[in-house]
């Protein structure tokens, strides 16, 4: 075992490496002709370039795209700070409960501490950032 190689390498291929010998130019093909009569003269090609009016419909849609984007992005910032604020309050709830259930000063001591270090905040953030 001691002659084998320490690590395993990938075979080596007997096909050459690819170069690039000569670029060329191949020529637009020509336009087709007029259409005869007996094509409908309504209908339009599927490969066919784009339009002024398509641009101009193409670049409403992508303002329109932004503008729906930016106003759901404020609407879920607003909804995340609700939900913070929704959280709290009802942590400060249930912490409110736990504290008036049993005479224990401590717990009591807790939920103010809790009340002005989170609740107090958040609420005020929320009403800063809703005025």
């Amino acid at each position: 075992m001691s002659d084998q190689q320490s690590h395993v390498t990938a075979p080596r291929s007997n096909r050459r490496q690819m170069t690039l010998v000569t670029e060329s130019e191949i020529p637009d093909p020509p336009a087709p002709p007029n259409p005869t009569p007996t094509t409908p003269s309504s209908t339009t090609s599927a490969t066919a370039s784009p339009t002024r009016i398509d641009t101009d419909e193409l670049i409403s849609r992508a303002a329109w795209r932004a503008g729906i984007v930016a106003s759901l992005t404020v609407i879920t910032q607003i909804l995340a700070v609700r939900l913070v604020l929704l959280v709290a309050v009802l942590g400060s709830v249930g912490l409110t409960y736990l504290a008036v259930s049993s005479d224990d000063l401590l717990r009591i001591a807790a939920l103010g501490v809790y009340c002005v270090g989170v609740v107090g905040p958040v609420v005020l953030l929320a009403y800063k950032r809703a005025s």
